[in-house]
C-alpha cells in the first residue's frame, strides 16, 4: 500500500456526497512484462468503466463511507466472487463514487502465474459480464494460496 493511501481517501472522503472512492491496483511481483502490461490493462478497464459509469470497485483497493455501507446493507454473502463489484454497484445510488489515481495498492500476481494468462483474463471477463448483465458471479472461484 502506497504509504499516503489513507491520508488520500481521508481527502476524498471530506466531500460528504461521496460514498465510495477506489483506485488503481498494480502487480508488485512477476515478470516486468506482466507488471506493465498489467498497469495498463487495468487502467484502461477502470477508465472505460468510468466511462459507462459503471465504477469497478475491486476489494482489494476500495473505500466506502459506513453510513453507506450500512444502508445498502453490506455485501451480499450469496456470491462468491465479485461481491466488490456488486457492492460498488449497490452504493453508487447513494451517493457519488470517486476514483484517485493517487489511491494504490500492490498485489501478488500468483493468480495469473498459477493460472496463466487466458484462464486469468477469462475468468475476469465472464464474471465482469455475468456481473453487469445477471448480477450474478461465477461459483468456480477457487483460491490460490
Amino acid at each position: 500500500v502506497d504509504i499516503k493511501w489513507l491520508e488520500n481517501i481521508n481527502k476524498v472522503f471530506e466531500n460528504k456526497k461521496v460514498v465510495c472512492t477506489y483506485g488503481p491496483v498494480f502487480f508488485m511481483d512477476g515478470p516486468l512484462l506482466f507488471k506493465a502490461a498489467g498497469a495498463f490493462v487495468y487502467w484502461a478497464f477502470l477508465q472505460w468503466n468510468r466511462l459507462i459509469h459503471k465504477d469497478h470497485t475491486a476489494g482489494m483497493n476500495f473505500a466506502v463511507r459506513k453510513s453507506a455501507y450500512d444502508e445498502i446493507g453490506g455485501f451480499r454473502s450469496d456470491l462468491w466472487t465479485a461481491e466488490d463489484i456488486d457492492l460498488g454497484l449497490r452504493i453508487r445510488k447513494l451517493g457519488k463514487v470517486k476514483y484517485r489515481a493517487n489511491i494504490k495498492v500492490y498485489t501478488s500476481s500468483r493468480r495469473l502465474l498459477a493460472e496463466g494468462v487466458f484462464k486469468f483474463l477469462g475468468h475476469h471477463i465472464a464474471n465482469y459480464f455475468r456481473m453487469y448483465i445477471k448480477g450474478k458471479a461465477s461459483d468456480d472461484f477457487k483460491p490460490i494460496r
